[in-house]
């Protein structure tokens, strides 16, 4: 019965880690114990003791318990990802209600001014693009991190706002409105691909 739990807590630690795509070395710098340590425990020649298996059990946010379950860390990974996606479904479903409740806004404002006032406001459809792109821009979930499409939808962002901007509010020929927005969109593609990260200490 003990071979068994040795060779769970073994198979268990060596395929949570793999499922964390952490490197021996990586999850011995995290955890505070030696590269060595780590194969030993993963592949059953040494057990860890029960101050170690806490801090494995802490790390992976499981129990000690589970560790010493048959095929657990398998059952973890897939319960997980299941859970990821079901959690991204969620996220997607709420940017997109957040992105058509912008579009109703704008298009019940321009028919509440078109009954009402009989005004073709169709600048408000210009002032509902950038506001639809803040929820995109900050959105992993579209984005996933990528900096070129941070970087276009911030275009769109910007260059839309500042349009809405002229349209609304300024004469015709005041187009050097437009000239702000260029060294701000400057600023922001040097910062999306060119900052620097902090290096761990």
């Amino acid at each position: 019965m003990n071979g068994n739990i040795e060779k769970n807590i073994a198979k268990n630690l060596a395929d949570l880690r793999k499922f964390k795509k952490l490197k021996q070395s990586e999850l011995a710098e995290k955890i505070g114990y030696s590269d060595k340590t780590i194969s030993r425990w993963e592949n059953g020649s040494t057990i860890p003791d029960i101050v170690s298996l806490s801090a494995l059990a802490d790390f992976y946010g499981v129990s000690i318990d589970d560790l010493t379950k048959e095929n657990f860390a398998e059952t973890y990974s897939k319960k997980t990802i299941l859970d990821s996606f079901e959690n991204r479904i969620n996220e997607l479903a709420l940017l997109f209600l957040v992105f058509t409740t912008v579009w109703l806004i704008a298009v019940v404002i321009y028919v509440i001014l078109k009954i009402k006032y009989n005004l073709s406001y169709w600048n408000v459809f210009i002032w509902a693009i950038p506001l639809s792109c803040i929820p995109l821009y900050y959105s992993n979930k579209i984005t996933k991190n990528s900096k070129i499409i941070k970087s276009l939808i911030y275009s769109v962002m910007i260059w839309t706002f500042f349009t809405a901007i002229y349209l609304h509010c300024l004469p015709e020929n005041f187009w050097h409105l437009f000239l702000i927005p260029i060294p701000i969109e400057v600023m922001i593609v040097f910062y999306n691909f060119f900052k620097i990260k902090k290096k761990n200490k």
